[in-house]
């Protein structure tokens, strides 16, 4: 019995160990693709520029997801017959809490309006 519990800890401690080694080759990895970010000096207590703001609601509108503009469009007038659309382009890193960002460069938050 005590054999086991003594294999087991030797067990545990070897695992323990692969786990902290690799969790620290992790972070550095993460910092070698991350390296290009950098976030505002203000981050994370900016405000949203009022360029990226939702629609006024006296327009009505629906929030649907991030697509390019063509797409938006589209959608706005065939699916949901809406008479409008709003695009906002807002790939701002220091606006990634935002409710118009998207993560995807050249896309946009897509309101559909008039509807």
């Amino acid at each position: 019995l005590v054999s086991i519990l003594f294999i087991m800890k030797i067990i545990f401690c070897i695992g323990l160990a692969f786990l902290v080694i690799g969790s620290s080759l992790a972070d550095e990895e993460e910092k070698a693709a991350t390296s290009d970010w950098s976030p505002d000096p203000c981050f994370p207590m900016c405000t949203t520029d009022t360029a990226f703001t939702s629609p006024a609601p006296e327009r009505h509108c629906i929030k649907t997801d991030c697509f390019d503009e063509p797409l938006c469009a589209d959608m706005c007038a065939v699916i949901n017959q809406c008479g409008s659309y709003e695009w906002i382009m807002n790939n701002d890193d220091t606006d990634i809490f935002g409710e118009t960002w998207c993560a995807v460069d050249g896309y946009g938050m897509c309101y559909c309006c008039d509807c």
